[in-house]
């Protein structure tokens, strides 16, 4: 969490887990999923919990009582990453359907469909200002996109590796990519 004070962590058993970061004891478990758990991050103000699946859905969760506040549907393949915008008012998933998508966190309806990759969508990431969203692809590019439009503003390609994250500095201008030469289930 922001404060620092809890961790999520999430698992391939279906179950995403709240604990205290200090004592490492376990406040709460977020049971619904019918897949394993892919991604898992807290809102900003800490209320709120998201976890993304092999299941092809999100689900928000009230971070205190543990139960689903809402769930998100519309991929066509499992979940991969699951991220807050910066004012936790946006949702950015990315998943093995080749797309990134843009959900508004209240309705959970989709606001924008990043498409392009022509492989699975394995991260995604927010600039700390919201307005722009990198993705990395295991067709081996990142690509930066414009936030509000859904605009691919950049291409990052070049690399032989395969990608397994992607990240903005805090100043929001230079991107962190993370590759590897072996694939994540290898």
């Amino acid at each position: 969490s922001v404060d620092g004070r809890r961790v999520v962590t999430g698992s391939r058993g279906r179950t995403a887990h709240v604990g205290d970061a200090g004592s490492g004891a376990e406040q709460l478990e977020l049971q619904g999923h019918t897949g394993g758990v892919t991604g898992v991050a807290f809102s900003g103000d800490g209320n709120s919990v998201e976890t993304s699946s092999h299941d092809n859905t999100v689900r928000i969760w009230n971070a205190r009582a543990g139960q689903v506040i809402r769930q998100i549907k519309g991929h066509g393949a499992e979940v991969l990453t699951v991220v807050f915008s910066p004012d936790s008012h946006r949702i950015l998933t990315a998943s093995a359907d080749r797309t990134a998508r843009i959900w508004d966190a209240e309705s959970g309806r989709e606001l924008l469909r990043l498409q392009g990759h022509t492989a699975s969508v394995v991260a995604a990431a927010f600039s700390t200002d919201g307005r722009l969203v990198v993705t990395a692809s295991d067709d081996k590019t990142a690509r930066v996109w414009d936030a509000d439009r859904g605009r691919e503003l950049m291409r990052l390609a070049g690399s032989e590796d395969i990608l397994s994250t992607a990240g903005f500095s805090p100043d929001g201008r230079r991107i962190a990519l993370v590759m590897s030469d072996v694939a994540p289930d290898a």
